[in-house]
């Protein structure tokens, strides 16, 4: 049985990883850390002081401000961590953790998506760098998306570069106009694709 604390539980990913995590037989959640305290059959913490169970695998899809000392906190006690929290800096993180994973012989693994298509967006785009010199990557976001470029845009650009042995920009570019109006055509479009969905009750 492997036993796993998910902090960020309550957002919107964390809340669909809560539910996926408890249906399996072979997992055990132990807890939840949150800012916010939720009546649960699950332990909550709303700080890293107050965890007082074990587990074998810290699950983080909160913030990037609180998810480095959240992996650090794991680590010292013998955790495995994933993480899925967006905006993560990988170079940042390598520096951060590197001695804590040696240290404590424990892995650290950065999830860019959880998404099986993204996945393999990231891995068709790897193997495409190998034939095109020049690759550029176009993401749109909702309006409330706290990073952009997104962290899979990030990964995306990292996986080409590596390819091509280049270093890549991810300072947005001035569009131009005809690019502009692609771009109103696609939101669109997107739009009224949204429209044309079932609305959940």
């Amino acid at each position: 049985m492997i036993k796993v604390i998910v902090a960020g539980g309550f957002g919107k990913l964390g809340s669909s990883i809560v539910e996926a995590l408890e249906k399996r037989p072979d997992i055990m959640l132990v807890g939840i850390l949150s800012q916010t305290k939720r009546v649960t059959e699950v332990p909550v913490f709303t700080t890293l002081e107050q965890i007082d169970v074990s587990a074998d695998v810290w699950l983080d899809v909160s913030v990037p401000e609180a998810a480095i000392e959240n992996a650090k906190f794991a680590l010292t006690h013998q955790m495995h961590v994933v993480v899925g929290t967006s905006g993560v800096d990988y170079d940042v993180w390598q520096q951060a953790l590197a001695d804590l994973v040696t240290v404590h012989e424990r892995a650290v693994l950065i999830v860019p998506n959880f998404s099986l298509s993204a996945v393999l967006l990231m891995q068709f785009a790897k193997q495409a760098a190998q034939y095109y010199a020049d690759v550029e990557i176009m993401e749109i976001h909702d309006v409330n998306k706290k990073d952009a470029p997104s962290g899979t845009a990030k990964a995306t650009a990292q996986m080409i570069a590596d390819v091509q042995k280049l270093t890549y920009q991810t300072k947005p570019v001035q569009t131009s106009v005809a690019r502009e109006k692609i771009l109103r055509e696609f939101r669109c479009m997107l739009c009224a694709y949204q429209d044309m969905l079932p609305k959940k009750q």
